[in-house]
């Protein structure tokens, strides 16, 4: 019986993120959530532009 493999999930997608085109992408709403949401976009390569109302 064979072992199953590892699967080696980040890397997957950091190859998926690597080879694809760079977004700018908006973000209505920079509580934690968004803060949360942009930082990690932005540390994908894409621009991000965040609005809060306060």
């Amino acid at each position: 019986i064979d072992a199953a493999q590892p699967y080696d999930y980040e890397s997957r997608i950091a190859s998926r993120f690597h080879n694809s085109q760079k977004l700018k992408i908006a973000i209505i709403g920079f509580g934690n959530f968004g803060q949360f949401l942009a930082k990690t976009i932005v540390r994908q390569g894409h621009t991000v532009l965040a609005h809060s109302r306060s």
